[in-house]
């Protein structure tokens, strides 16, 4: 029996159609990750030693806390995604192939995709971190020019589509677990989606797994990217209606999905608005990681909002320059979000140079040259010279008695 449509199922045709048009419409205004970039000034006079590498991979491969080796990284990818794996092969042998059918395995499948993913990137950077006896883990290293230009462009667009994953399943998992614990369990339970033990294991370990992997790596988390996880449930909305249409399958994998219901818009509706706090919630959790940790592990974690300095030379590259530097008719006018968030970063910077980090540095030069922009609106502080650390006379003529440049900018 085909699927019957409803004048009522049109309202729900145009909620879903809206969120995908919306999505890439975002997307393509803000999405700069995958861009690649080709700027000879750049590429020249930031070399580094480390041999080949891409803009912005040693994000995919290293951890935020200094001194952690890339193996650490690997063990816990992979433990993670065998352990799904069994859960899947478990779910499988239980239910067969049909348990793909469900929102469920579609996400849990999407995580194990991202943890495959990681396992090769951490296997090259363990690769790196043992051709290199000085090794850095906070830059992000830029390729040297005489590396092979295709394979760097290759390890760039596997970088843009692992943090893609990352960003997308997380707030998938986050979907399905509040779905599954305060919707389904309650309300809805059938053979299939009650609580046995097999559910309890996968609504746990999808979630326990990926923030145990949020804690170590160096992923970026921006807000825009929600399109994605957006597009990610609209597709499996699609994909229901179309089985459905087809005959495929008689019965419906969630009842709040069902179209002969006169309520099916309020469903559609509230589905679509709810994916808003779901991605909130892990954008929330990463910026407590990126707040809080800096205070609380001053001497081991990478603080994200610095300009790092490693082995001498090698920079991070700051792809949309610097706020001086930003030309509005070549660019695009900067939005109010994109401000609220350069200004908030630059901010956050200040804070931890003059209360967190120990012993206090004081930046006192701090101006729109000193504010880079990289992907994403990240904004960094840069010229903070940590050579006044040394001893009085070690690093110039002239030492001032506090830790910092010459001038002063409160973060506040």
């Amino acid at each position: 029996m085909g699927l019957v449509v409803y004048w009522y199922d049109f309202i729900c045709f145009g909620i879903v159609l809206a969120a995908i048009v919306a999505s890439l419409w975002f997307l393509l205004r803000r999405e700069r990750g995958c861009v690649d970039v080709e700027d000879t000034t750049h590429n020249s006079f930031l070399q580094s030693r480390s041999g080949s590498e891409s803009l912005g991979s040693a994000r995919l491969r290293t951890s935020c806390w200094r001194g952690l080796h890339p193996g650490w990284l690997l063990f816990t990818r992979s433990i993670s995604f065998l352990s799904m794996a069994a859960l899947l092969a478990w779910d499988v042998l239980e239910w067969d192939a049909s348990i793909f059918v469900y929102y469920t395995e579609w996400t849990f499948m999407l995580v194990m995709i991202y943890f495959a993913m990681g396992i090769v990137a951490s296997l090259y950077g363990c690769l790196e971190h043992y051709k290199e006896p000085t090794s850095g883990v906070c830059e992000d290293a830029v390729e040297n020019k005489v590396g092979d230009n295709e394979f760097r462009e290759r390890l760039g667009v596997y970088g843009c589509f692992m943090e893609t994953i990352f960003q997308t399943s997380a707030g998938a998992v986050v979907l399905t677990d509040v779905v599954f614990w305060l919707v389904i369990v309650p309300f809805l339970s059938n053979t299939h989606l009650g609580l046995n033990t097999l559910m309890i294991c996968m609504h746990t370990a999808n979630a326990g797994f990926l923030i145990l992997d949020t804690l170590l790596n160096s992923l970026t988390f921006p807000w825009f990217r929600m399109g994605y996880f957006v597009i990610w449930s609209c597709l499996y909305i699609v994909f229901q209606w179309i089985i459905h249409a087809c005959g495929l399958l008689t019965w419906w994998p969630y009842p709040f999905l069902e179209l002969d219901r006169p309520w099916a818009p309020l469903w559609y509706l509230g589905m679509a608005v709810v994916h808003i706090p779901c991605y909130g919630v892990y954008a929330a959790i990463v910026t407590a990681k990126n707040s809080y940790f800096p205070y609380l592990f001053p001497n081991a974690f990478c603080y994200p909002m610095l300009l790092t300095l490693a082995r001498g030379c090698s920079f991070s590259i700051f792809l949309a320059g610097s706020v001086s530097g930003y030309y509005p008719l070549i660019s695009g006018v900067l939005s109010w979000y994109q401000r609220v968030e350069i200004a908030a970063g630059a901010a956050r910077a200040l804070e931890y140079l003059h209360e967190k980090v120990n012993p206090h540095i004081i930046h006192r030069d701090t101006k729109s040259s000193n504010v880079l922009l990289f992907e994403d609106d990240v904004a960094k502080v840069s010229d903070f010279h940590l050579s006044n650390q040394a001893t009085d006379m070690a690093a110039r003529l002239y030492s001032a008695r506090v830790l910092g440049t010459f001038g002063y900018h409160a973060s506040e």
